[in-house]
């Protein structure tokens, strides 16, 4: 089972052929829109949610099953969560839980984080939507093989200019506690900030890696991870700022 995470940046109908390329059962998009998705899952299963902060936004998070074997179940929240949501709508905007049935067991976290960002300035401390989801579903994802996917828009290096309560070394730390690293960083024997291959390009300044797949232990043993590079991208016409990364899977 083929599972892939790539911020689109816009304009998902005109780019679907990278998914037809990499061809993954189940894709986690970030930047895509809801007509997008439903014209290219063709009737199957997905999960879409735009930014909280802005109910009328045309760009979110879907969760694609493309292949129809693939069956997905969106996990109910937490009342809590609900509570935290309405106070402060900006926190959990783009994080959503699902429950991958068949053909095997996992659960995904799949994010789509903005890190406190475009929030009022006394709310930067606080803890940032992905560790706040982590600490409403660490036993979720612990019960089950589990993947924590998607587009954290978070490196080590941010680290330097922060302080509260949500540092990267904080999410990192949060999911090894969990039982759960980067397939990345886990297959290259990288560490985090030192990355040969990066996986997005912050137009007018540099690299840097801020897409991930963590995994439990479970899932990385048999386990075998994919970046693409933006050559590749060129290669196939399809304009983005960040590239996909994907890893297969055993079906049992």
């Amino acid at each position: 089972m083929r599972v892939l995470t790539w911020n689109c940046q816009g304009q998902l109908g005109h780019k679907q052929h990278l998914l037809h390329h990499v061809a993954p059962d189940i894709a986690v998009v970030q930047e895509c829109s809801l007509e997008d998705v439903r014209s290219l899952n063709e009737g199957a299963q997905f999960v879409w949610q735009s930014k909280q902060t802005d109910p009328a936004a045309t760009k979110g998070l879907g969760i694609l099953a493309l292949n129809p074997s693939v069956v997905i179940k969106p996990l109910a929240l937490p009342e809590q969560w609900s509570s935290l949501m309405k106070s402060d709508s900006g926190r959990m905007d783009v994080v959503i839980p699902v429950e991958v049935l068949a053909p095997r067991r996992i659960n995904v976290l799949a994010v789509w984080s903005y890190n406190n960002r475009r929030r009022r300035s006394e709310m930067h401390k606080l803890r940032g939507p992905v560790l706040c989801a982590l600490d409403f579903l660490g036993d979720w994802l612990s019960k089950a093989p589990s993947l924590v996917i998607g587009d954290f828009n978070n490196h080590p290096s941010f680290d330097k200019s922060r302080t509260g309560k949500n540092l990267f070394s904080e999410h990192v730390y949060t999911l090894e506690r969990l039982g759960m690293k980067s397939l990345y960083h886990e297959s290259r024997r990288e560490a985090h900030g030192e990355e040969v291959t990066n996986s997005h390009f912050w137009t007018g300044r540099k690299y840097y890696h801020i897409d991930y797949i963590f995994a439990s232990e479970q899932l990385r043993k048999a386990s075998h991870f994919c970046i693409m590079s933006f050559e590749e991208m060129k290669a196939l016409r399809v304009p983005s700022d960040h590239v996909p990364l994907w890893a297969d899977f055993p079906e049992n």
